[in-house]
């Protein structure tokens, strides 16, 4: 695991630093995953995305305090890392995301999960305006047992925009769905972010 981190760093570190292709930039969001079973939470967002001639990487790591909704507290964290093939400032995009959370209940008893998630996205991303939009499609496979959810995938749609100079917009709307106990169950989640342009 810390050969595939320390490989996934040196890719994105080396397209990062390929001039006038590059971004880093940092956000503040506020998560509204209430109709999935989360309470809202607010989350430390980092976005990264390298380009050179038609390829690209982008990196893209969350931490939030959201927990599920009847939980004292909790946290929550993903990771997603993609390759993308540029057709002037359109590209696709294929990945994969790791990420769980972890909510403590006032019994004492403590729900906690990990997945791993393939993913596809297509997206529009103009270096000169900073202007960001991306599709992307997720299939959620748990990682650890026993867990009631068999099969859970999700549909997003972000736009990253400036507001001003190097102040910079979030917004992310989408829907998922999962199978838990033999029943299909979805839901929708919200967020909304404010952040700066490195």
């Amino acid at each position: 695991m810390k050969r595939i981190v320390g490989s996934l760093c040196l890719l994105l570190s080396t397209v990062v630093a390929a001039p006038a292709a590059a971004g880093v930039q940092a956000y503040v969001t506020l998560n509204d995953n209430g109709s999935s079973g989360f309470a809202r939470g607010e989350a430390l967002e980092l976005y990264a995305v390298g380009r050179r001639n038609n390829l690209g990487i982008s990196f893209e790591g969350l931490v939030s305090n959201e927990r599920k909704a009847r939980a004292e507290r909790g946290y929550a964290y993903s990771a997603n890392v993609g390759l993308q093939r540029y057709y002037g400032n359109l590209f696709a995009e294929a990945g994969v995301a790791y990420g769980g959370y972890r909510s403590t209940f006032e019994s004492g008893t403590v729900w906690e999960r990990t997945s791993v998630s393939p993913r596809v996205a297509l997206g529009y991303d103009d270096p000169q305006t900073h202007i960001n939009v991306k599709l992307a499609y997720a299939h959620r496979l748990p990682r650890n047992e026993p867990s009631p959810v068999t099969d859970a995938s999700s549909l997003a749609l972000t736009v990253k925009a400036p507001l001003w100079r190097r102040l910079m917009c979030s917004w992310t709307i989408g829907a998922q769905r999962a199978r838990q106990n033999g029943r299909t169950n979805s839901g929708s989640f919200v967020s909304y972010g404010l952040g700066f342009r490195f």
